[in-house]
């Protein structure tokens, strides 16, 4: 899906610096998939207000949504709290890890594999 290419390509380009927002929408997991893998950070609207809420409940169900918020709240999260998020990307960076099948990264907390 064009929004996964996107997202998989800022994830490539920025590492732990992206940060993703998805609002209403119905594809984009994947590619939020590659953000967090790489340290990166994503605000997704609460699907109870999003016209289309397939991706935000897909975003929150895969969990790959750092934070979940009304879509009134995602600017001032992302402008008032960027030392927050900076701090949530310290974290990641420094949970503990393990190897999985073909040597991909495992989050010991989750048990997901991440590239």
């Amino acid at each position: 899906m064009p929004i996964d290419a996107f997202l998989r390509s800022l994830a490539d380009d920025h590492s732990e610096n992206a940060i993703s927002i998805i609002l209403s929408g119905t594809d984009g997991t994947l590619g939020l998939r590659a953000i967090l893998g790489e340290g990166g950070v994503s605000l997704v609207q609460e699907p109870a207000t999003a016209k289309y809420d397939g991706m935000p409940t897909s975003a929150i169900n895969a969990g790959y949504a750092t934070h979940v918020l009304p879509v009134e709240k995602i600017p001032e999260v992302l402008l008032a709290g960027i030392h927050t998020l900076a701090a949530h990307r310290d974290l990641r960076r420094h949970q503990p890890t393990r190897r999985g099948r073909g040597g991909r990264k495992v989050s010991t907390k989750t048990g997901r594999g991440h590239r």
